[in-house]
């Protein structure tokens, strides 16, 4: 009998040991996460200052490597953008944790040749570039 009661001691307390360990993955699911936060930032609109950005998505217009150079770390999208004069390629977007990350590319004329820079939660961390003149 008192074999049976240590049993059934030990396999509630297992019991007890296993709901504790699950709640912990259910408590994280039903709470508030917070990578809802930057799917509100991708609700926002971007706006770039008042002054008209020409566009050249032409061939003719090469991407320099002097481009490259102004572009610094900690700028968004809408200021590299006026910089290069031309929208970049969207390689990637995803969520990693509470930060959103996208890579985009822009094209040089030189085979090979681009920039590419990718964005946590809108603003510049990591640049690159290949083979600009």
């Amino acid at each position: 009998m008192k074999n049976f009661s240590n049993t059934l001691i030990l396999l509630v307390f297992c019991l007890l040991v296993i709901s504790c360990s699950l709640s912990r993955f259910t408590d994280r699911e039903a709470s508030p996460d917070i990578t809802e936060k930057p799917a509100e930032q991708e609700e926002q609109e971007i706006k770039i200052a008042d002054e008209e950005i020409v566009f050249d998505d032409s061939e003719t217009s090469p991407i320099t490597k002097l481009e490259y150079n102004r572009i610094e770390k900690g700028m968004t999208y809408p200021e590299v953008v006026k910089i290069l004069k031309r929208k970049g390629e969207l390689l990637n977007s995803s969520m990693v944790g509470a930060y959103k990350l996208e890579t985009f590319r822009w094209k040089g004329d030189a085979k090979f040749s681009f920039i590419k820079c990718t964005f946590r939660n809108g603003f510049l961390t990591i640049k690159d570039e290949s083979n600009l003149r």
